[in-house]
């Protein structure tokens, strides 16, 4: 077993899976870390599972503004990006979302499902356009 306080995982259907494994600002620090610095640049469709429970709000709002503001070209993909988000708490949703219009995204896309929603989260993801999985790159 593992002590990372966030799992990273690409699914046989090409999503990448993040698992929240602890709450804590460390967990947050590795999450953007694997979020900024994927193994595989051309994923485009992350599940963040965070059913664990709501990380710390202001460090995690804190550091997205930071990224968000220090790497402008996140904030205008020319091509699509999908994040679905699983949280513990379905009345925390309504205050991500709020906060996920501030940043003014382009081409990123999030939708949040309450914590019994992995499959939906899921199915909208695979909903949301081209994705490679890994048996079709292995393939190619």
């Amino acid at each position: 077993m593992s002590d990372a306080p966030v799992t990273v995982t690409k699914l046989p259907n090409g999503i990448l899976e993040m698992r929240f494994a602890e709450i804590s600002r460390r967990a947050v620090d590795a999450f953007l870390k694997a979020t900024t610095e994927p193994e595989d640049p051309t994923v485009s469709h992350i599940l963040v599972d965070s059913r664990i429970g709501i990380q710390p709000v202001r460090y995690t709002f804190a550091k997205l503004r930071t990224l968000f503001k220090d790497q402008p070209a996140l904030q205008s993909r020319e091509a699509p990006f999908f994040v679905a988000c699983i949280l513990d708490d379905t009345i925390f949703s309504s205050v991500a979302i709020n906060f996920v219009k501030t940043l003014n995204l382009k081409n990123i896309y999030f939708q949040f499902f309450g914590k019994d929603g992995y499959d939906d989260a899921i199915e909208w993801l695979l909903s949301q356009g081209d994705l490679v999985s890994t048996n079709e790159s292995a393939t190619n």
